[in-house]
């Protein structure tokens, strides 16, 4: 089965159990609520946890910070005590920031990065308490600079559908979601999304549009391949609705290839 496509769900095991080499895993969730109704490419919103409407792509390496607004997210804490960003830097290395000790209210250096593609919390030492973070983490420009990712409270993981392969690896999306949460009742809702790519010299598109409503949320067929090859940036964005104020959910899981 290693390497094969017979089954979708028995070949992304075999992946996440580290049983094809050269394969790896990634996958995405976040959810936004729209502040207004969306009318076209102009007023969209990519699906990500930060105030920005469109996801804030870096334009050179940049060093980073990570601060929480609770007290508790820190080493000794009962909150999240390490933060783990993982990335890729301009000229398609990838980054790794390793565990490094959160520090509450007081931001932390996670290193140089150009893209985020995953940033998670962790201990450093087991403790009493709830072992997640407590707080809104953000990952921000060093300085107090612009939000690159957030995690919100008790998510452990940053919530964004967005991803940027390195070079020297090839990104198979394998499974789209996109759903309206919290239904109100009344009038039904929709909305139009795009799978968002955006290449290295600032060439973007979503040329594939995915409609949803209230009663028909939108999952891709699994035998369908997205390919998003090497610096290729990728992210989920809502071109239209109907109202605003719907809260949307959407989530991505794929395969990262080393070629």
């Amino acid at each position: 089965m290693d390497g094969g496509f017979n089954s979708f769900a028995d070949y992304s095991a075999a992946v996440l159990l580290g049983r094809v080499p050269g394969v790896t895993r990634v996958a995405g969730l976040s959810t936004r609520t729209l502040g207004v109704a969306i009318t076209g490419i102009d007023t969209a919103e990519d699906v990500w946890a930060g105030a920005a409407n469109t996801y804030p792509w870096m334009l050179a390496d940049t060093a980073l910070e990570a601060v929480s607004d609770n007290a508790n997210d820190t080493a000794a804490g009962t909150g999240a005590q390490s933060i783990n960003v993982q990335g890729v830097l301009s000229a398609g290395t990838a980054t790794n920031s390793g565990n490094i000790p959160l520090n509450g209210l007081t931001p932390v250096p996670v290193g140089t990065h150009y893209r985020i593609n995953l940033a998670n919390v962790g201990m450093v030492t087991p403790v009493a308490g709830t072992q997640t973070n407590l707080g809104t983490i953000t990952i921000r420009d060093a300085g107090g600079g612009t939000v690159r990712a957030v995690i919100p409270p008790r998510a452990r993981s940053a919530q964004q559908c967005v991803y940027t392969p390195p070079l020297g690896f090839f990104l198979v999306v394998r499974a789209v979601e996109i759903e309206l949460l919290a239904a109100a009742g009344g009038a039904s809702r929709h909305i139009d999304a795009g799978l968002y790519f955006r290449f290295t010299n600032s060439i973007s598109g979503t040329p594939r549009q995915i409609q949803c409503s209230d009663g028909q949320p939108y999952a891709l067929d699994a035998h369908t391949s997205i390919p998003v090859g090497p610096m290729t940036d990728f992210c989920m964005r809502v071109v239209f609705s109907s109202t605003n104020t719907i809260k949307v959910g959407a989530a991505f899981e794929g395969h990262l290839y080393k070629i």
